[in-house]
Parts: C-alpha cells; structure tokens; sequence
C-alpha cells in the first residue's frame, strides 16, 4: 500500500504550511507566478492533492485544469473547493508510478515534490506524452 494514503489531509496541509516547512506558501507563489505569466487555456497538476494554488487559475482563461493524484481524499478535498469555477475540472485518482496519464496537448504542467517518489525516467517519459512543442513544464524538487 502506498504510504500517501494513509496521511489524512489535514495533516498533510498542518506540515506542509508549518512555518519551519513553509512548503505549501512556497509552491503556492511558485504555481500562481506561472499560471500568471503563462496564462494557460490546459493545465496538469501531478501530485495536486488539495488544489493549492487553484486559486490563482483564471477561469476566463483557462478551460481545463487536470489534477492528479494518489489519494482520493486529498481529491474530494480539490473537488470541494474548485469546481464551481468555469474551467472544466477533471481530477484523476490514479499510480502515476504504474499507470498512463492519458490526456494530451497540455499547456502547462506542474510537478511538485513528486519526484521524490517516483522513477524519474518513468515519470519524465510520461510528461513527454501529454506535452506538444509549446507545452511548458514546471518541476520542483
């Protein structure tokens, strides 16, 4: 069983935003400065968990935003919070260690924290599948 889905939400949110992880304020600036700039009408979230920094999608722009992730909770969570926005929200429970992310012609990507538990090889391979030649991806480590 994958550990991830045995961490509750709220205690997942109650580290990352700890103000000696400062994790969650971080990647929040990170994603909006790039959904801000990029302006993206697709975007693929891997790892989304709650949707932190939705928020910053502007839904005039964007039509689709899919978000990723292992634990379905951490889904329900986003779910709850985003889709009474106007962009189409399409969250996907899925491994995506064993399993194929199966959209294409993205705009924007991000990748957050993930690489760290996963084959990178694997992973970079299957962002190379949903991305075209203007496609821009966003990694952190």
């Amino acid at each position: 069983m994958n550990p991830w889905l045995k961490v509750p939400y709220e205690d997942y949110e109650r580290h990352m935003s700890d103000e000696d992880v400062c994790q969650l304020q971080t990647l929040n600036l990170i994603f909006k400065t790039h959904v801000k700039n990029l302006k993206p009408k697709s975007v693929l979230v891997l790892g989304c968990t709650g949707g932190n920094g939705f928020e910053h999608i502007n839904d005039e722009i964007t039509e689709i935003v899919v978000g990723v992730d292992i634990n379905k909770d951490y889904l329900d969570r986003c779910r709850k919070l985003y889709s009474n926005k106007n962009y189409i929200l399409d969250l996907r429970c899925m491994d995506i260690s064993t399993e194929d992310i199966l959209i294409q012609n993205i705009d924007f990507i991000s990748c957050a924290l993930l690489l760290e538990y996963v084959d990178n090889q694997a992973l970079l391979s299957k962002i190379k599948k949903v991305m075209d030649k203007s496609s821009k991806l966003n990694i952190v480590i």
